[in-house]
């Protein structure tokens, strides 16, 4: 595996198709996340969920849980990430095998010392120790703390992998004027915030210049195999929020929207289509695909439920196992096409209910709230949903085994005003929408009382049609 030239944009994913299902394979994933810098003022928001979401993809993916890594914070340095790429990166892995490396952080620029770069500035990304010094010999202030786009080719050609995926939600944008942390100010509710942080950082004492025209890949490679998709354009900024970084978020759903079609190409265009609708004109950055054209429409294909194990059902069950007891009871253990569902819960006190539904095939849904009734405050005590709410529920596909989750707090917690699928004006897009990162983490994070209980139902088209 060769690699040439260097980082040129700091934002993207490098798609190498080897199979990442073959649970024999020594296929490993390190994902790095800034979730806090030495100097405080450049931390960013939503890099412990970017974490969290990129695990999520990594285990749909097929990475077996004790192959997947994750650094974060302060164990984000240079020395860490060279000995996780010549140690864990490379034990028991074959050429045949997949490797993912996932960055979340600032991304930087600082002067070009090996004299490769035409616009004379090494693109890198932001660690722990992201600070700024005065170089004596150039009298100039730069960054110091960072991973360069040399240093980074020079690890990727350490590895023994020949299929590697590299993400990169970083931006460098040169129309970042402002030394750390900047935001920008939206009128976007889509993310649940009127401000978003700028995940990127100039020369502390200067204004940047663009990238070259068109984007740019983070790593070209002399080999054939290889897919860019960036998340911004040259002359954009890609952003991170309290629920994560946007361009992660986009992905992540996407994958999951796509479990059975995806592609790069239709990556791109979900990712694409998701940021133009959920944020203002100004702020819409425009995710690109380079690289090479004839795989741009290969297959991406998720493993099962079956293969990988029920991994949202199983994350939902870890939820309910930290927190109290909740009686739950179905009307039903057996549904047919259509037939009324009814969830009876025994309420321990005043507080507010959360109801998710993982199916069989996996896919998650918050059941309540929803676009019909987003109050889910309840009196304590024997309480029936829907009941008089206005709306119902009623058994459709996918068929098989259902698992029904409520959980209840004492404090206000919302899973349908947290998902991150609404439009630019907060307005949910569909009345049952996906539970995000965000929003589980409140509920484990909610003060005071906190109960769940879990129920499991089976659905069949007809009684004819019934495993």
């Amino acid at each position: 595996m060769k690699y040439h030239e260097h980082l040129k944009s700091l934002v993207l994913l490098l798609i190498a198709f080897g199979s990442v299902s073959n649970v024999q394979a020594a296929n490993k994933a390190l994902l790095i996340g800034t979730t806090a810098y030495e100097v405080e003022s450049s931390n960013l928001p939503g890099i412990d969920l970017d974490l969290v979401e990129m695990k999520r993809v990594a285990r749909k993916l097929g990475f077996e849980k004790e192959n997947i890594r994750t650094l974060k914070g302060k164990d984000v340095t240079l020395g860490n990430l060279k000995y996780q790429f010549s140690s864990f990166l490379n034990t028991n892995v074959l050429p045949s095998d997949t490797v993912l490396i996932y960055y979340s952080g600032h991304g930087v620029q600082v002067p070009d010392v090996s004299g490769d770069e035409s616009d004379g500035a090494d693109e890198a990304i932001s660690l722990y120790d992201l600070r700024s010094v005065y170089k004596h010999d150039t009298q100039t202030v730069t960054w110091d703390g960072v991973l360069l786009d040399d240093q980074l080719a020079e690890m990727l050609n350490t590895l023994v992998s020949d299929n590697v995926i590299v993400i990169v939600d970083a931006c460098h944008s040169g129309t970042v004027t402002r030394g750390f942390t900047g935001t920008e100010s939206a009128d976007t509710k889509a993310y649940g915030s009127t401000s978003f942080a700028v995940k990127s950082l100039g020369p502390p004492t200067r204004a940047t210049r663009t990238l070259a025209a068109g984007g740019a890949n983070l790593v070209d490679r002399e080999a054939a195999g290889v897919i860019t998709l960036s998340a911004a354009q040259d002359n954009q900024q890609a952003l991170a929020s309290e629920k994560g970084s946007l361009f992660t978020l986009a992905i992540a759903e996407t994958l999951e929207s796509q479990r059975l079609t995806a592609s790069p190409q239709s990556l791109i265009q979900e990712a694409t289509r998701i940021l133009d609708e959920r944020l203002d004109e100004d702020l819409f950055y425009q995710p690109n695909l380079t690289g090479d054209s004839t795989l741009f429409d290969k297959s991406i294909v998720l493993t099962t439920a079956e293969e990988r194990g029920e991994i949202n059902q199983g994350d939902v069950l870890a939820i309910a196992r930290d927190v109290s007891p909740l009686q739950v009871s179905l009307t039903a253990d057996l549904y047919f096409q259509n037939d009324p569902i009814s969830i009876d819960v025994d309420v321990p006190k005043d507080g507010y209910l959360n109801i998710v539904a993982v199916a069989s095939n996996d896919e998650m849904v918050v059941l309540f709230p929803n676009g019909f009734d987003s109050d889910n405050s309840v009196s304590a005590g024997e309480q029936e949903l829907p009941g008089t709410r206005p709306f119902e529920w009623s058994s459709q596909e996918p068929w098989g085994n259902t698992m029904v989750s409520v959980l209840f707090s004492e404090e206000p917690v919302n899973l349908f005003e947290s998902s991150v699928q609404k439009a630019r004006t907060g307005d949910a897009l569909s009345s049952y929408v996906l539970p995000s990162s965000a929003g589980l983490q409140g509920f484990r994070d909610a003060p005071g009382i906190k109960a769940a209980g879990v129920a499991f139902l089976k659905t069949c088209k007809s009684p004819d049609i019934c495993d």
